[in-house]
């Protein structure tokens, strides 16, 4: 019981330390993916109310990438869409707190933008919103 109140007044004093501005959105805006002792390519990004972040990534030709996608808002439906099928990308899938992970490989190098075309009833798409960036596929 004394190890959870000393956890709890640590977390909340580590919790107030921080900036009270600082929210995902206020993340870097560029990174580039690490590569992991598997090869593989790894980034997280931040997904919330009409925005990705970072929003431009960059990764290695013909090794695997790995976005693990964060969502702090929770409760709103999002997408990740790359139309890039002459480079190994054709992705379209929702994410969401338990399917929050999208793993593909990139065969060409370019520049290639990623969105959520995600639609709720009478407001624009996502994507409309400013909810896009782009994935930037390098040698």
């Amino acid at each position: 019981m004394m190890k959870a109140v000393s956890l709890a007044l640590t977390l909340a004093a580590t919790l107030a330390a921080l900036p009270a501005s600082a929210t995902p959105k206020d993340q870097p805006r560029e990174r580039t993916a690490i590569v992991g002792e598997d090869g593989t390519q790894r980034q997280d990004v931040y997904v919330g109310n009409y925005y990705y972040r970072p929003d431009r990534i960059t990764v290695k030709v013909g090794k695997p990438v790995e976005l693990m996608f964060r969502i702090p808002d929770g409760i709103n439906k999002h997408k990740f869409v790359i139309k890039a099928a002459d480079a190994g990308m054709s992705i379209n899938t929702f994410i969401s707190q338990r399917n929050n992970v999208v793993t593909f490989t990139p065969t060409k190098t370019g520049t290639y933008k990623f969105y959520c075309d995600h639609q709720a009833s009478f407001l624009q798409p996502h994507v409309d919103q400013g909810e896009s960036g782009e994935l930037i596929v390098v040698e």
